[in-house]
C-alpha cells in the first residue's frame, strides 16, 4: 500500500457543476487544490476509494457536507504493509469485480454464438 497519495481536489457547492466538469474538464466555478494525503491519516472508506482509483482517474462526486468533491489521483508512492483488516474488503471487492467482468464476458460470448444475424438492404 502506498504511504502517500498525491491528488487534485475539485470542490464545488453544486453537484451539477462537478458532473459537467467530468464531461468537459472546465474548472469555471470549481475550486482546485493540490494535496498530498497520507495513508495512515485517512479513514478506511476514503483510503479504499483512493486505492481503487487508478492513477490519472477521477473519483465519483462525493458529498462533503456544504460542498461536493471529486479527487483526481495524480500519483501513489511509498510502501507500507497493509493490515489484514484493511486489505480484506479491498481484495473482496476486487475479486467480485473480476468475477463480474468474467461472467459478463462469457454471457456476451454465448449470446454472440446464439445470435442469428440477417442483413437488411
Amino acid at each position: 500500500m502506498p504511504t502517500t497519495i498525491s491528488v487534485v481536489e475539485y470542490a464545488s457547492t453544486s453537484k451539477t457543476l462537478l458532473d459537467k466538469f467530468l464531461k468537459t474538464k472546465n474548472t469555471k466555478g470549481i475550486k482546485v487544490t493540490h494535496k498530498k494525503l497520507y495513508s495512515k491519516k485517512l479513514e478506511n472508506s476514503m483510503l479504499s476509494l483512493l486505492m481503487r482509483t487508478q492513477v490519472g482517474a477521477y473519483t465519483r462526486p462525493m458529498n462533503a457536507g456544504a460542498k461536493y468533491i471529486i479527487y483526481k489521483v495524480v500519483s501513489k508512492y511509498g510502501k507500507i504493509a497493509m493490515s489484514f483488516k484493511l486489505a480484506k474488503p479491498i481484495l473482496e471487492r476486487m475479486y467480485q469485480r473480476d468475477q463480474q467482468q468474467k461472467l459478463l464476458k462469457e454471457y456476451f460470448t454465448k449470446e454472440k454464438l446464439k445470435a442469428k444475424i440477417k442483413k437488411l438492404r
